[in-house]
């Protein structure tokens, strides 16, 4: 099989680390956003670990990636204070969608989450709503929790 041109982006994650290594191991042409270029600790390890294996995009998202991809693998969504009550779900959800009707790319995968399971927050609401708005987009959806 022919090496893919793959998009990735949450690869700043655990999971996400992960899928950018292994797709990166299978001989894929691996290309991982990042929002920023500044992470510290676990993260910053993640990050420099992906970077080894796989060509970075600073300062992108899934909305200013650009490129022609031959799979997409949404995997990033903001977070940024998920466990508080007042988390923003409408932003989140603007901001993990932001880019999705005018990609390229002749596959787009997303994982689901563990968050997607019934929890009742609004992080759980805004990852339900980003899912439902790739699958209506024609993405094939995949849950790892």
């Amino acid at each position: 099989m022919a090496a893919l041109r793959i998009l990735i982006t949450g690869a700043s994650s655990f999971t996400g680390s992960w899928f950018a290594c292994g797709l990166a191991a299978a001989g894929h042409d691996v290309t991982a956003t990042f929002r920023r270029r500044d992470y510290d600790g676990l993260r910053g390890e993640r990050v420099s670990r992906v970077c080894e294996v796989a060509a970075p995009l600073w300062g992108a998202s899934l909305g200013n990636a650009g490129g022609d991809w031959d799979v997409v693998c949404a995997h990033g969504a903001e977070a940024t204070g998920y466990r508080s009550p007042d988390f923003d779900a409408d932003a989140a959800v603007a901001e993990n969608t932001c880019g999705l009707d005018a990609l390229s790319a002749r596959r787009i995968v997303v994982t689901a989450s563990v968050f997607e399971n019934g929890a009742q927050t609004p992080y759980a609401e805004s990852k339900r709503r980003t899912t439902a708005a790739f699958r209506a987009a024609g993405a094939a959806v995949f849950g790892i929790g």
